[in-house]
């Protein structure tokens, strides 16, 4: 069986825009996304900031079963 997939290459439109490029940002604009800016830390692997992000532009919480 011959693999069709490494054989027709791929419209990929969007790795034109992803993922985001920091230089295509001003500092300013790179403070309010950090995530275009962080990097893992080797001496800190349990550094998870992007669950903070999330809930800073998390409204409401929203729990199963609550109504």
């Amino acid at each position: 069986m011959r693999n069709i997939a490494a054989t027709v290459p791929k419209s990929q439109p969007w790795r034109a825009f992803w993922p985001l490029k920091k230089d295509d940002y001003t500092t300013e604009q790179q403070q309010n996304m950090p995530w275009l800016t962080w990097k893992p830390d080797p001496n800190n692997p349990e550094n998870k900031p992007w669950r903070k992000w999330m809930l800073a532009e998390q409204s409401t919480v929203v729990r199963r079963g609550s109504s």
